[in-house]
């Protein structure tokens, strides 16, 4: 049992001490001295009683170091926890978010920055798949018109067949196949390649899609597959360009080239033609055909560029053309007004 000194009585040590070797066995006596001490009297037998008597603060001062020390070890392991969450969080974050802006990246059509994460995880070798899988449609885009590709990873599948009323712009060269007679095959890869660069640069700049290079030959629609409310005048508007182009410029060394370009508007077929293993996007349509009789028909008006009635219908200033008249087209039931434009 315990009992506890008032604190009127104010005792000393030495009373503290008789009190305890007077109380009854395994009684502990706790004084109110300053510093408190503590007393227990124990009795070995009739005459001999052993006395036990400490302060109070020496006693529990182990304790509360450990007290004080457990806090401090509580207190710094939530600091590191958190520092450590925090660090986690932000190392994971980041990367994270590169990927997010390079995906945002493609999605406009920017393949050429690589996703930068230097870790040797799970995350760096998503972002090592992510930066070849840039790459691939880097090269992929070469070989597929740029627009179309931007349209496929905005949709988010492959691009169906549609009805679409477009202009259509058909090139050629004039007397190739005689020139390419005089030429090595590499020379003339070589010319063609410079060629297709300088014509392809115009179309492109007006919002063209070049869905073929046939042989010497190119293959352009306006407003497939993105939408252009002006693309009769930016057809146009390339073909003056294409054509300053020629007459200013040589190729390969010094060759001089001619060609010639035809001009439609119509409803086509845009979409992708082809096998299940393979398919090519392109267009169908009697306006397609169209442009080609009008590219063609060029070499009998001594003309560079031809553009039909439904065309010239479409321009902002139809007096930049020249009418030529009614023309009976090969192919055709009936007579189509052609226009000049060079």
């Amino acid at each position: 049992m315990a009992s506890s000194l008032s604190k009127a009585e104010r005792p000393t040590a030495a009373a503290l001490a008789t009190r305890a070797a007077t109380a009854p066995r395994g009684t502990v006596i706790v004084g109110t001295l300053d510093p408190p001490d503590v007393a227990v009297g124990v009795p070995l037998g009739p005459r001999v009683q052993v006395l036990l008597q400490r302060s109070v603060d020496r006693a529990l001062a182990p304790f509360r170091r450990l007290h004080r020390i457990l806090i401090a070890v509580m207190a710094a392991s939530l600091l590191l926890t958190g520092a450590g969450g925090v660090f986690i969080a932000r190392s994971v974050a980041r990367p994270v978010r590169s990927l997010s802006e390079g995906a945002r990246r493609v999605e406009k059509g920017e393949y050429g920055v690589p996703v930068v994460v230097e870790r040797q995880d799970e995350i760096g070798d998503l972002a090592n798949a992510f930066n070849r899988m840039t790459h691939a449609l880097a090269a992929f885009q070469r070989y597929v018109p740029a627009a179309l590709v931007r349209t496929l990873i905005a949709q988010g599948k492959e691009s169906l067949a549609e009805a679409r009323v477009a202009t259509i712009l058909f090139v050629d060269l004039a007397g190739f196949t005689a020139l390419a007679e005089s030429m090595s095959p590499q020379r003339t890869v070589d010319m063609l390649n410079e060629y297709f660069t300088a014509v392809a640069e115009p179309i492109e700049r007006y919002q063209g899609v070049i869905t073929q290079f046939q042989g010497d030959a190119i293959l352009a629609v306006f407003n497939v597959p993105i939408d252009d409310p002006g693309h009769a005048r930016h057809a146009v508007a390339a073909a003056w360009e294409i054509a300053e182009i020629m007459a200013r410029r040589r190729f390969a060394g010094g060759i001089e080239l001619h060609n010639r370009i035809g001009i439609n508007t119509g409803e086509v077929v845009a979409g992708s033609v082809g096998s299940p293993s393979r398919v090519h996007y392109t267009v169908h349509g009697d306006a397609v055909n169209l442009a080609a009789r009008l590219e063609a028909l060029n070499k009998q008006y001594g003309s560079r560029v031809l553009i039909s009635e439904a065309t010239a219908r479409l321009l902002a200033d139809p007096g930049a053309c020249t009418e030529i008249g009614s023309v009976e087209i090969r192919g055709r039931r009936e007579a189509v007004t052609v226009y000049r434009v060079a």
